[in-house]
């Protein structure tokens, strides 16, 4: 499968409950770095996959793809509706009900036919803004 389908494919996995989809490409030496956590291993993003699905109940991806050789590029949104606890440096946040749509991009490294690393940015003010755990930002 091209890079570029391969990726397709995981988020496709991704967006299903448990994420078993996206798990099953990984390479054994996989990482995934966000502004949220950086884990390691197909064990330790399992575990970061199903706590965010625990937090954000029914998450979608909508994204352009765009590769070069063993790298592709993702840009799009995630949305998702904050429906459980979610874990935060300063305690637990209770569900908000809400469901933020965030934009985001994402570099995707593949190897030898898996997924070797995911390394996704966004913005973190607009989620918590999103959440309603910030406030509206002041226009001039």
């Amino acid at each position: 499968m091209e890079p570029k389908e391969l990726v397709r494919e995981a988020l496709r996995g991704l967006d299903q409950p448990g994420g078993e989809g996206f798990l099953a490409l990984l390479s054994d030496d996989a990482e995934l770095v966000s502004p949220l956590a950086t884990v390691r291993g197909p064990d330790e993003i399992r575990e970061f996959i199903s706590g965010m699905h625990a937090t954000f109940s029914d998450w979608e991806h909508a994204v352009t793809l765009e590769s070069a050789g063993d790298v592709v590029v993702a840009e799009g949104t995630w949305s998702g509706t904050h429906t459980g606890p979610m874990p935060s440096p300063t305690g637990e946040i209770p569900p908000t009900g809400r469901r933020p749509t965030i934009p985001f991009a994402g570099i995707v490294r593949v190897r030898e036919g898996r997924i070797a690393s995911v390394h996704n940015y966004f913005d973190q003010i607009a989620f918590m803004t999103q959440l309603g755990l910030m406030p509206e930002p002041a226009t001039a």
